[in-house]
């Protein structure tokens, strides 16, 4: 790993650190970059840039783009995914708050500030927006308000139920990140084991405007890998389980339906799995209200996509 930096004074003079992660995005970066300078918070803002292990000159176009930015870090490493890229960022981290952006999006225009004065007006510790689409060439619109800004009551509830993601809608408070113990690097999509995660270390807010902007089409992006994302899902979930036994029963069962009606789903739709094979009979088990069952049926949630020869699994297979 190498880290190339450009800083200016201390901590204090920092409110938020921006966190991009970059592999091989090099077409998109510019517009990423300028939709970081017309968040209007230059003054007391850093900005770092993982570039994990890019083959496309990325790092390099970054590092060109970004000169007369304040306070820029980019830290170059081995390709080793977006949840190690994610925890290596943030720890680099020195603002109070993190705005995460992957690459190839765009933030919405002004939208930062409003995140921090609304996590600081209810002191709460993660703020997620909605995301749009754009097309290429396209400019991000300008922020008018947050919109409705609701606190959930049972955030870890919400997120296992609705399977909350994507990281770049999302602002946090660092401390809690870090209290949380980051991504979880067993897994090679990031975002939903950081929502799991955060969801026991902080106070989630939830607004219904758009934050960011994610490509109509781009070549390799996680979000478009299915079946990846939908096992590390389940694999997060294993996770999450194991790491607290004596999370409540509620939390345990809600946990086993959701992974068991994901892989019952996919194997039946895309592999033509039928009723009574082995992913129909763990979505069956799911159903039944013994917590503890969960770990047996969360561990066999992901077995049927290791069939899937693309898949990455940085941890070992369950």
């Amino acid at each position: 790993m190498s880290e190339t930096s450009k800083t200016a004074n201390g901590l204090a003079d920092i409110d938020v650190s921006y966190v991009v992660t970059a592999y091989n995005k090099a077409s998109f970066v510019i517009g990423m970059i300028d939709s970081l300078r017309r968040q209007g918070d230059q003054a007391r803002a850093e900005y770092i840039f993982v570039d994990d292990g890019s083959t496309d000159g990325s790092g390099d176009k970054i590092a060109a783009a970004t000169r007369e930015l304040p306070r820029v870090t980019i830290i170059r490493q081995d390709n080793a995914g977006p949840a190690p890229a994610t925890n290596v960022g943030v720890r680099a981290a020195r603002g109070r708050y993190v705005k995460l952006l992957d690459a190839d999006d765009l933030l919405i225009g002004g939208i930062t500030p409003m995140l921090c004065a609304e996590l600081d007006r209810v002191q709460g510790d993660l703020i997620k927006g909605e995301l749009a689409t754009y097309r290429v060439g396209e400019v991000a619109p300008e922020a008018a308000t947050l919109g409705t800004v609701r606190v959930l009551d049972d955030a870890l509830y919400t997120v296992m139920a609705s399977g909350i993601a994507n990281t770049s809608g999302t602002l946090f408070r660092r401390s809690a990140f870090i209290e949380a113990g980051g991504c979880d690097e067993t897994v090679f999509v990031q975002d939903f084991s950081f929502f799991l995660r955060m969801a026991r270390h902080g106070r989630y807010l939830l607004s219904d405007v758009p934050v960011a902007c994610i490509p109509e089409t781009a070549d390799g992006r996680v979000s478009g890998l299915h079946g990846q994302t939908l096992h590390d899902a389940n694999r997060a979930l294993f996770n999450y389980i194991s790491a607290d036994p004596a999370l409540p029963a509620q939390y345990k069962c809600l946990a086993m339906r959701r992974a068991a009606g994901r892989t019952w789903k996919w194997a039946r739709r895309l592999r033509g799995a039928r009723l009574f094979s082995k992913p129909f009979f763990v979505h069956v088990a799911s159903r039944l209200p013994i917590p503890a069952l969960a770990p047996w049926v969360l561990r066999n949630s992901c077995q049927p996509f290791y069939a899937d020869t693309n898949l990455r699994f940085p941890g070992a297979r369950l």
